[in-house]
């Protein structure tokens, strides 16, 4: 008997936290289309970003005290396919339109295959005690820099010679101070993305170079032919700060 009363309170328990989920996706659909109605008639931009970033994360805070005035000995320009699942997930967001665009952009410029990269910057660096270090700099939802991460097979990864003695800390302040709070630690789908961010990390080097542009950019395409509604910007802004929150949250509570 009490193995079957186990069974029975533990299914209950799991259809409770499948209604708690339930619950609060409709509710965040509902506050989605709700809110998007009110901001029109409020005459709201709808495609801008509603809450900005204007400072380091406390994990971020941390990477910089312990590794920022340490010296980049090797810069790494990465480059990748955007992983299938969050393909996906920008499709859901963006009511897949994201897949029409990118066939759209094909016809157009007669190719046949395109799939959307994701750029970022690692930078070996020598640490106090001579020893080497991977640093991971990029933009996804946000500014990001990590000192843990993964490198994949998909991964493409070009070596950039430096033109003279960088710091992250320096190098991170310099970029910020040119590009200013909202666009360096916020990011948009396509006029503030991972591939735009990486190029104004090497306008800060002086290392903009033809061929570097070429290796990285695929900004054409994000800037001049996804074309979103401002149902779908809301969409996107409101799944974006929902998760920037969520993030930040988490981090500093750990």
């Amino acid at each position: 008997m009490s193995w079957i009363s186990f069974n029975l309170n533990f299914s209950y328990w799991q259809l409770s936290i499948f209604f708690v989920i339930i619950i609060i996706f409709i509710s965040f659909i509902l506050f989605i289309i709700l809110s998007y109605f009110f901001l029109k008639w409020l005459h709201f931009n709808v495609s801008s970003n509603y809450f900005k970033i204007n400072d380091f994360s406390k994990h971020q805070k941390n990477i910089l005290k312990k590794y920022g005035n340490c010296k980049i000995k090797k810069l790494y320009l990465v480059r990748s396919p955007v992983i299938y699942y969050l393909k996906s997930l920008i499709n859901i967001i963006t009511l897949y339109n994201f897949d029409k665009q990118i066939e759209y952009y094909k016809k157009k410029n007669n190719q046949d295959f395109f799939y959307p990269n994701h750029t970022s910057i690692i930078c070996e660096i020598e640490t106090d005690k001579k020893l080497k270090k991977l640093i991971l700099i990029e933009k996804t939802t946000s500014f990001k820099i990590f000192t843990q991460f993964k490198i994949t097979n998909d991964q493409e990864l070009k070596p950039i010679k430096l033109k003279k003695k960088w710091t992250i800390k320096k190098l991170i302040d310099d970029t910020k101070s040119r590009m200013g709070n909202k666009k360096f630690f916020n990011w948009h789908i396509c006029e503030n993305n991972c591939q735009i961010f990486v190029k104004e990390i090497l306008k800060t080097l002086e290392l903009c170079g033809k061929k570097n542009q070429i290796f990285l950019m695929q900004d054409y395409f994000f800037s001049n032919d996804i074309i979103y509604s401002d149902f779908v910007h809301h969409i996107i802004n409101c799944s974006l700060n929902m998760y920037n929150i969520l993030e930040r949250t988490l981090y500093s509570v750990l």
